[in-house]
């Protein structure tokens, strides 16, 4: 949501949100193509692969001109390129349990921060003696206008990565002179990557050999019993059968796509407040990236093993009311009813076949005539609330059936036109369209999951 950039003379902060609303995007493709592929400019960031990647998502119009930068620097692995050079770099510059009382906390421009920091923080603790002050990173970065925190962080977020550049060339030029200060993006992946490599296998090996070890999750914490819509989490693309397990018992679950980046993951949880589900190499990656509370190790292999790991461990505790309260296409929690009477009427002006013959349809009780009710491309539904989640309504618009509040359309080919003078209820999910009923497979997943049931 924001675009850093930091000189030795003046820091910029661009608002993406802002300037694609009000500039052309042949000017924002030339500001950017100004510094990103001007050989004269030194670039550095911190994980650009992932910050990359949310700027073409952002403005896919600069996709070329992001695909091809030129004299960019990750530190990230940068840094990693000079300890190879200097071993003992880092070794005795952090505190220690020894050095620093327990659940102290350190205090840096108003902000409050742990004693253990993580990532981009870490880095500037070593190089710079304090850490960065992160306190403002899970704040709102849609919400305008921007708080003062907010820009002080993002302003410090990227001078930073100045000061650290130069702490590490001294270092390692007064080791080795000819060491190459400025490889490409490219080089540096390469040549970095044998080195991430053998620490997260180091890492993994050391601390998260299950069969060997203890997890590496924190101990649980003992509390109140937390609701299924309390616990928000997003899972690995590893975990999509797990992901689609727990929505289904009610928790808030955001599942990562086959096509989408861990980078992504990162950003969301984050920018959501999300607790990540993953294991092996990837916990370590993205432990590395986010606090430690927004990330958990999945230690189980098997699917339904894995949802009474997590339900007990955040100590969620399930009941019969929270199965499918959450759409299973979409994580939403809203849902409007129909009655079986109402939905007939609107399934014969759209045109969908049904079981019961027209005469039967249109002499079913209502609360107003069928003109009040049904007319195709202006008449609402009246509709009940459920459970006081939402009231709304419905509109037929042509052969389609659309939500007023929002416009989606309700995806009525799914329904079985026998199951019309079946069931008692159907509930329309207002975020998707997606429509559903309590049927055997309600009742069988009921069955399956009563066991995670409060007793």
């Amino acid at each position: 949501a924001l675009l850093q950039l930091a000189t030795r003379e003046a820091i910029f902060l661009v608002d993406p949100i802002r300037l694609a609303g009000s500039l052309p995007r042949a000017v924002l493709k030339t500001f950017l193509s100004s510094f990103l592929s001007s050989p004269d400019v030194l670039k550095l960031g911190y994980g650009l692969d992932g910050d990359m990647k949310m700027l073409a998502k952002s403005w896919s119009f600069v996709v070329d001109v992001i695909g091809s930068p030129k004299r960019m620097l990750d530190l990230q692995i940068f840094e990693k390129l000079v300890r190879r050079v200097i071993p003992s770099l880092f070794s005795t510059d952090l505190p220690t349990s020894e050095d620093v009382e327990e659940d102290s906390f350190v205090d840096l421009n108003g902000g409050t921060l742990s004693v253990n920091p993580k990532g981009l923080s870490r880095l500037v603790q070593r190089c710079l003696g304090k850490p960065l002050d992160k306190s403002q990173q899970l704040s709102d970065w849609e919400r305008r206008p921007l708080r003062q925190e907010q820009i002080t962080y993002a302003a410090l977020d990227a001078y930073c990565l100045l000061e650290i550049y130069e702490f590490l060339c001294k270092k390692v030029v007064a080791v080795d002179p000819k060491f190459d200060l400025e490889p490409t993006l490219d080089s540096t992946r390469k040549s970095a990557s044998a080195v991430i490599e053998e620490e997260v296998d180091m890492a993994y090996r050391e601390v998260c050999d299950v069969r060997l070890r203890s997890s590496p999750n924190p101990p649980k914490l003992l509390g109140p019993p937390t609701k299924p819509k309390d616990l928000s989490i997003i899972v690995d693309y590893m975990f999509q059968g797990l992901g689609r397990q727990l929505r289904v018992c009610g928790v808030d679950t955001a599942i990562l796509s086959n096509e989408q980046s861990r980078y992504e993951m990162v950003k969301i949880a984050i920018r959501e407040n999300r607790i990540i589900l993953t294991s092996g190499k990837s916990f370590f990656w993205a432990r590395n990236q986010v606090p430690d509370q927004l990330c958990y190790h999945v230690m189980t292999k098997k699917p339904q093993d894995q949802v009474k790991e997590v339900l007990e461990y955040f100590n969620v505790q399930v009941t019969k009311h929270d199965i499918f309260s959450r759409c299973q296409v979409c994580n939403n929690a809203a849902y409007l009813s129909v009655a079986p009477m109402e939905f007939a009427k609107v399934l014969q002006v759209v045109g969908i076949p049904q079981k019961s013959s027209e005469a039967d349809v249109a002499s079913l009780p209502s609360e107003g005539t069928a003109e009040n009710n049904v007319e195709e491309g202006s008449t609402r539904l009246r509709l009940q609330a459920v459970e006081g989640r939402l009231w709304g309504n419905l509109k037929v618009v042509g052969s389609d059936l659309l939500l007023t509040h929002n416009q989606v359309k309700v995806d009525i080919e799914s329904v079985p036109p026998s199951k019309v003078g079946e069931v008692k209820e159907f509930y329309i999910c207002v975020n998707c369209g997606k429509v559903y009923w309590q049927g055997g497979h309600f009742l069988r997943t009921v069955k399956r999951y009563e066991q995670f049931f409060t007793k």
